[in-house]
């Protein structure tokens, strides 16, 4: 028999003179004869042990302390019997509420703990820090590679929004805590790394579509692979990528850094970049086709969705091309010139908002 099913054994014996001793007519225990409950059930939820196991213990020895009662009253005495029962249910609520509130109570604080690690460590990985030492306190074993996930969230109206949306998505990934699954997160979004191979990338997604649901918000994510010393650039990477994709009003969901690696080019500053950018500047002076073009190209050029996204007809968006089309000399409806407004929107996009 293990140490943990020894004090089991031991509270179940504990329960049954609870039982006896208040069936025969002494007090309720104290929060000081509880004590030592609440110590042991702390201990084990610590150790792991299943909350069931804990409740059965407690049950079996009421049973017994009922049984116990039992064989001393006369059973033509129906009063004693029912008086004893319903102290009975009585101290086992009190001894049951006792436990779970224990258990529970360092169950939370177990995983604040563990929490609080696993954020220390992404940090440290995200700044390129040795981790070896501190991985092995925490109890995480380091992977080889990860694949970084950069999330973005939208903003919330208040600090408590923000803080639960964050709890939530904290809590779905706890179901990958074992797997060795670090974040750091904040208001805004984070950076989530996934030991490889432990999520294939169909499961990636699917993990960023539970997130989306956990917290109750549309998650838009970015992913690349990186070895551990690659992480802190594999991180920044991903970051420009996501304000790339959220700038250019792309759907929420995941966005690969590898079938995005030609946008991501296009961001890179320099005179190329500059030049691109200028091909729009005939739209300064009208915003609004500004907008049309860049929600339209997130679209795929559908033109009853664009319509609908900007609250106008889609004949008003084919009219907006046009006029796009005769300021920038550059027609979408052509594959070389839709290419080029792409691009140049991508490149405009990462210059900033201009005065």
């Amino acid at each position: 028999m293990n140490q943990s099913c020894a004090d089991l054994t031991t509270m179940t014996w504990r329960c049954t003179e609870f039982a006896i001793d208040m069936l025969d007519g002494h007090a309720e225990p104290t929060a000081a004869d509880l004590a030592p409950l609440t110590q042991a059930v702390a201990d084990w939820a610590r150790a792991g042990v299943p909350l069931d196991a804990i409740q059965h213990a407690i049950h079996t020895g009421f049973r017994r302390g009922l049984a116990e009662f039992t064989t001393r009253v006369n059973p033509a005495n129906a009063g004693d019997i029912t008086t004893g029962v319903a102290l009975a249910i009585s101290l086992l609520t009190v001894i049951t509420s006792t436990a779970s509130l224990a258990y529970l109570g360092e169950l939370r604080s177990v995983l604040c703990e563990r929490r609080g690690a696993a954020t220390t460590l992404a940090a440290a990985l995200l700044g390129g820090r040795s981790t070896k030492t501190m991985a092995r306190e925490c109890g995480i074993t380091i992977a080889e590679s990860y694949t970084v996930l950069a999330l973005g969230l939208p903003s919330a109206p208040t600090q408590v929004a923000t803080n639960r949306t964050i709890g939530r998505i904290q809590d779905e990934l706890t179901t990958h805590a074992e797997s060795g699954v670090l974040s750091l997160l904040g208001p805004g979004g984070g950076t989530v790394l996934i030991p490889a191979p432990t999520l294939t990338d169909d499961e990636v997604n699917d993990l960023v579509k539970r997130l989306s649901a956990a917290a109750e918000v549309e998650v838009t994510a970015t992913s690349t692979h990186a070895t551990v010393p690659g992480i802190p650039a594999a991180a920044e990477h991903t970051r420009e990528l996501l304000n790339l994709v959220r700038q250019a009003h792309n759907t929420p969901g995941l966005y690969r850094f590898d079938n995005f690696a030609l946008e991501y080019q296009l961001t890179r500053p320099g005179p190329a970049r500059r030049l691109l950018a200028t091909q729009l500047d005939p739209l300064d002076a009208h915003p609004d086709l500004f907008k049309t073009l860049r929600i339209h190209l997130a679209n795929e050029l559908n033109r009853r969705r664009t319509g609908r996204q900007l609250h106008i007809h889609a004949n008003t968006v084919d009219y907006r091309m046009q006029r796009i089309k005769q300021l920038t000399g550059l027609d979408p409806a052509l594959p070389s010139d839709l290419w080029q407004l792409r691009s140049a929107l991508i490149a405009r996009l990462s210059e900033g908002p201009r005065p």
